[in-house]
């Protein structure tokens, strides 16, 4: 891991992985809420004093399905943290698709 400044830099997926994790466990979030979604993580970078996160990998990935929710994320995906806050999130896009019917049946 690398510090510019106030900035913590982490090289390869299992460094980039263990810090996210840490990172999210910091803010009061579940392991692995985003790290579903992200492949072959190739740089995380956090800047502390403003709670920036950038994860950067190597290709885009679509279409995985979160239970009822299809995640794509960008290969470069930014956010800002807060205590039991994700704000900003950009690179990832869910698409909801629901259908609800009320079936009645008469006799």
């Amino acid at each position: 891991m690398k510090t510019k400044g106030a900035t913590d830099v982490c090289h390869s997926d299992a460094k980039c992985r263990e810090k996210f994790n840490l990172l999210l466990a910091e803010i009061g979030f579940p392991g692995r809420v985003l790290l579903a979604t992200v492949e072959e993580i190739e740089e995380c970078g956090h800047i502390k004093e403003t709670g920036l996160v950038c994860l950067k990998h190597k290709k885009t990935k679509d279409h995985y399905k979160f239970n009822t929710v299809d995640v794509c994320c960008d290969v470069v995906v930014t956010a800002s943290f807060e205590r039991r806050r994700i704000r900003n999130l950009s690179g990832v896009k869910a698409n909801l698709f629901i259908l609800i019917a009320n079936l009645f049946i008469l006799l």
